[in-house]
């Protein structure tokens, strides 16, 4: 009998921690200026971006001090593009959307050899990614580079770099 209820106590506290945590984060409607917006982060940490093959996943440095609007928040389709005259970064790449908004750029630490790549093809390449919101309302993202074309299998939508 006490087994019993022991085993009742556990699954009721292991069921209640499940349940609490399967709750989405409050905070991004902390925002007064927010009618409706997508989930794209759960606490702190956004969910579900792959790389697709011919691609290359990267946190985007930046996106903080980009001041962008919370109408931002979400997927994108864009393009990574090499800044040649950056005074902070020879190396820099840049990332876009398809409106031409610049989201952040590549974290110098792994600019070196995708730089060469995208200078071998027009300046220029396709990308994907979002923009995301913490608890912190402070803005983040992530971004899939194209790394070589002859392993792409998919693009959102046909993208030409001239």
């Amino acid at each position: 009998m006490v087994y019993l209820i022991v085993v009742l106590f556990i699954i009721a506290i292991v069921a209640g921690v499940v349940s609490a945590n399967n709750t989405k984060s409050p905070s991004i409607q902390d925002f007064s200026d927010s009618t409706t917006v997508d989930y794209y982060f759960v606490g702190d940490k956004c969910i579900g971006l792959s790389a697709r093959k011919g691609y290359s996943k990267y946190r985007i440095a930046g996106v903080y001090y980009r001041n962008l609007p919370l109408s931002m928040v979400g997927r994108f389709n864009g393009y990574a593009e090499v800044e040649l005259h950056n005074k902070y970064d020879s190396f820099a790449i840049a990332i876009y959307n398809d409106a031409g908004i610049h989201l952040g750029y590549i974290p110098k630490e792994y600019n070196r050899k995708l730089h060469s790549y995208i200078m071998e093809n027009g300046g220029k390449v396709h990308a994907y990614g979002y923009i995301a919101c913490d608890s912190r309302n402070s803005m983040y993202g992530e971004t899939c580079v194209e790394t070589d074309k002859t392993l792409v299998t998919k693009r959102n939508k046909p993208y030409i770099t001239s």
